[in-house]
Order: C-alpha cells, then sequence, then structure tokens
C-alpha cells in the first residue's frame, strides 16, 4: 500500500531545501512525497490519496485548516520550523501551540529537548506524540549546503568581491504592511488575549523596532569606515525592503 507525506510551504525560500532533503529520505523509506505551497496543497486536499501532512506549525489561527485536512481523510503531524527559537512565555500561553489544534494531531517534532520539554510540561495529557528530532533545515546547512550551492556562491563572490552580508530579521518592527502591523499579526496568528503575554509581546515589538533603527543608523557609519567592502543587505522575507 503506497504511503502518501505532504510538504506544504508557507515561505518556499526557507523551507525549500530543508524539505527536498526530507522529501528523499522519506522516499527512501518507501514513502510518496508531494511537495508544494501550502495554499496549493490545502486547496487540492479532498482530492489527494488519504496520507501524511507535515504542518510547519500549529498555531491557534490554524485549527479550521487542520480540522479541514483531517476531514479529508488526512493525518497531521507538526515540526515547528521556528523552533530554534523558543520562548517560555509562547508555549506556556498558548501563541505557538494551541491545546485545541493539539488535541487533533498524530505526532510533533521539536528542534531541541529543551523545546520539547517545554510542549510536554504544557500538554503532558493531550493524546499526541511528542519527538525530539533536531531540523532538516539544520541538517541541510551543516552537510549539504555548501556543496548545493558553491556555484552560486562563487557567482556571488565575483559580483560583490569582498563583501559584508547582513541579513535582517526585524519582521516586527519594518513589516511589509506598514507600522505596527507585524505586532498585529503576531496576536492576530496566535489569538492572543492574556495580558502578561501581550505585554511580552510588545516589549518584543519595542526591542525589534529599537533594532530596527540602530542597523539603519550604523550601516552608514560602518560602510564609510570600510570602504573596501561591499555591503549586502537581506532583509527578512516579511520586512519592508524600501526602508533599506
Amino acid at each position: 500500500m503506497t504511503r502518501y507525506l505532504y510538504l506544504p510551504l508557507e515561505i518556499t525560500i526557507r523551507e525549500h531545501d530543508g524539505k527536498v532533503m526530507l522529501a528523499l529520505q522519506a522516499a527512501r523509506e518507501g514513502w510518496s512525497v508531494v511537495m508544494g505551497t501550502r495554499v496549493a496543497l490545502y486547496n487540492a486536499a479532498d482530492q489527494l490519496p488519504e496520507g501524511v501532512f507535515l504542518l510547519k506549525s500549529a498555531t491557534p489561527q490554524e485549527l479550521p485548516q487542520v480540522k479541514h485536512l483531517k476531514n479529508c481523510g488526512h493525518k497531521v503531524c507538526i515540526f515547528d520550523e521556528e523552533g530554534i527559537v523558543t520562548y517560555r512565555e509562547f508555549i506556556q500561553n498558548e501563541v505557538r501551540y494551541s491545546r485545541e489544534i493539539d488535541a487533533e494531531v498524530e505526532q510533533l517534532y521539536f528542534w531541541g529537548d529543551n523545546q520539547k520539554k517545554l510542549f510536554d510540561e504544557k500538554f503532558s495529557a493531550l493524546p499526541a506524540q511528542t519527538f525530539t528530532t533536531g531540523s532538516p533545515r539544520l541538517e541541510f546547512w551543516q552537510h549539504h549546503a555548501q556543496s548545493v550551492y558553491r556555484q552560486k556562491a562563487e557567482e556571488i563572490r565575483n559580483r560583490y568581491k569582498d563583501y559584508i552580508l547582513f541579513p535582517t530579521s526585524f519582521g516586527i518592527g519594518n513589516n511589509f504592511l506598514g507600522k505596527n502591523q507585524g505586532l498585529k499579526l503576531t496576536r492576530d496568528h496566535g489569538a492572543v488575549e492574556e495580558k502578561d503575554i501581550v505585554d511580552f509581546m510588545e516589549g518584543q515589538a519595542d526591542q525589534n523596532y529599537i533594532c530596527f533603527k540602530e542597523y539603519l543608523d550604523f550601516l552608514p557609519e560602518i560602510a564609510e569606515r570600510f570602504p573596501e567592502f561591499n555591503f549586502v543587505i537581506r532583509p527578512h522575507p516579511s520586512e519592508n525592503s524600501s526602508a533599506w
């Protein structure tokens, strides 16, 4: 009997390489793997053979999608793509995970033991199995990225010569939808109402905005001090690139 694994991608450029490596390993284990954008796979869920959907998160806002997949006959498992940064506040207050949604899934996978421990402490009564698995994305970076991107890296070096790369992550303070929208999206995505977690998020947003402004201030100064280098800024996909 054919086993199907579905790998929906939310931010393709971020998730693609790790998911390809995971797909290869699953294929070696006898799975038929389908990978595509999240929207495309969700919309086709009722036409796809019953299988396992491996989702990138389990926030409260995603409960309708999970129920839709289950109603189509699929099983759902969760691997948090952002598990490398784990806030106790986000787990304890059900921002990254939700009791309702986690009751619907079969298994959950974690980057490390600390993340799994925090989850187990909060959701110990739920039937879903939990495992520390590491991250396919991290495995790709460690073992395959250098060889896969050797030619691309050489093209970049030829183009920019000696350069300094600044990959930024200011999706809250510099969101592409405008001021304060990053915080609103984060709150909406986690269905957050509790005052303590709202205060935490607002503090996080203030810090993100302050850091963003500091980068805007010091980058020209750094560039002036080191004219022999080119400076390459790679904003997070959720950022407003025009600010740079």
